[in-house]
């Protein structure tokens, strides 16, 4: 367990909430709230770049796309927009079930 310090005003309008759950309880709900959106936002991401190239991440970075476009900057940005949601989205989920296995 560690300790930190919260604000009081965080602290008020956390007690206000559903008031009948502890406090550790409701800041858990909201850091799986928050993992939850976005997870969901990576998940639109990563959904708009395969119906954009008509494939994974995985075969588009096996097929060497990037290059068969010619390194453009919208496909290179798109590359590197891809693969960082695909990272964040596997450790997002990682930490979700960690969150909600205790």
């Amino acid at each position: 367990m560690v300790t930190i310090e919260i604000p009081a005003s965080i602290v008020e309008v956390l007690k206000e909430m559903e008031r009948t759950k502890p406090l550790e309880q409701k800041f858990r709900e909201l850091i799986i709230r928050e993992v939850e959106g976005r997870i969901l936002r990576y998940e639109m991401m990563i959904e708009f770049f395969e119906s954009k190239y008509g494939m994974g991440f995985k075969d588009f970075d096996e097929r060497g796309i990037v290059e068969k476009l010619g390194h453009t900057w919208d496909v290179e940005r798109d590359y590197f927009d891809w693969e960082m949601a695909v990272t964040e989205l596997e450790y997002l989920k990682e930490a979700l079930r960690r969150l909600t296995s205790n």
